[in-house]
């Protein structure tokens, strides 16, 4: 009888062993998934803002007026949600600026500028206003024009916010051909589809 219970309580034991086992591996897997899902997802979050700041200009200047409008779209959507830090709102108000036409950057002096934007992005921030989404028109709705023997062309984007109240509004971008025939921003305003049909 003596022995038949030890055998009992080594086979009790090595089961309650193996469970332990089994549920340690269990909550050391579950953990290891989840943190790669947090990783993943963090990365992905990161790799949107990183994806436009890391775009090298100087080499892989957009070549179309859409292009140049969508970029630029891109970097304020960047700005604009919530989750960029001051570091990376230094480099994408550097990729703004080497978007703008010259005279558009003697009218917006650089720390001007960047003051004004820091304060843009602390006030969307505070209402919890981001930049959802933009649709930039299609290359072929461009609008050419020569100007005093410039390149000129125009575009329009829309911009959708989302926040407390969900609200939309259409920019007109006008941009010109620099030396090295990049197309700039020379200005844009915001325009109603009234304005927008009699413009056509």
């Amino acid at each position: 009888m003596g022995a038949f219970r030890g055998k009992n309580a080594r086979l009790l034991t090595m089961i309650v062993a193996i469970a332990v086992i089994v549920v340690f591996a269990y909550i050391t897997i579950s953990n290891k998934n989840e943190q790669k899902a947090n990783e993943e997802a963090q990365k992905e979050n990161i790799t949107k803002v990183d994806k436009v700041v890391l775009k090298n200009l100087d080499e892989e200047y957009p070549a179309s007026v859409h292009e140049v409008v969508k970029y630029y779209c891109n970097v304020l959507q960047c700005m604009f949600n919530g989750q960029v830090t001051e570091k990376q709102i230094d480099q994408l108000i550097d990729k703004e600026r080497m978007l703008f036409d010259k005279e558009l950057l003697k009218v917006n002096e650089y720390s001007e500028f960047v003051e004004g934007r820091y304060s843009e992005i602390k006030q969307y921030k505070r209402k919890k206003i981001t930049m959802v989404k933009f649709i930039v028109d299609d290359n072929d709705t461009v609008k050419y024009w020569q100007n005093n023997n410039a390149k000129m062309a125009s575009i329009k984007a829309k911009i959708y916010m989302g926040g407390e109240h969900y609200s939309s509004f259409t920019q007109k971008y006008v941009l010109r051909k620099d030396k090295d025939d990049r197309w700039k921003i020379l200005s844009w305003q915001n325009t109603d589809e009234k304005k927008d049909k009699k413009d056509k």
